[in-house]
């Protein structure tokens, strides 16, 4: 389900970047609720997709810091990831990942 959320954000910001001929990542911040090697494993696997890689800067944060990011324009959006996220995905019941964007970015545009 990560995955599949971070490769749609990647689906459409790719088309924006290339045609602005931009090689800028898109900053998007993860909030994590609760970290363990299971989330990193996952996130290490997602980040390193060369789709995810080459378009995006995924940056950990605590959510007041996210918030504060992504008021001041430094990442484009926030992705809330809840505590069992990874076990959903094991089960089949693949939990809702709350996403949060940019009013200052286009980021939210090319997504609409």
């Amino acid at each position: 389900m990560l995955a599949f959320i971070a490769g749609t954000i990647a689906f459409y910001a790719v088309g924006n970047l290339s045609a602005s001929k931009t090689s800028s990542k898109v900053p998007v911040a993860l909030v994590i609720e609760s970290d363990s090697e299971l989330m990193d494993f996952a996130l290490d696997f997602i980040s390193d997709m060369e789709s995810i890689h080459e378009h995006f800067d995924f940056q950990k944060m605590t959510d007041s810091e996210a918030t504060r990011a992504l008021e001041n324009g430094d990442v484009c959006a926030v992705m809330f990831l809840p505590a069992d996220v990874i076990s959903g995905i094991l089960d089949g019941t693949n939990r809702h990942i709350p996403i949060t964007l940019s009013d200052h970015d286009i980021l939210s545009a090319i997504l609409l």
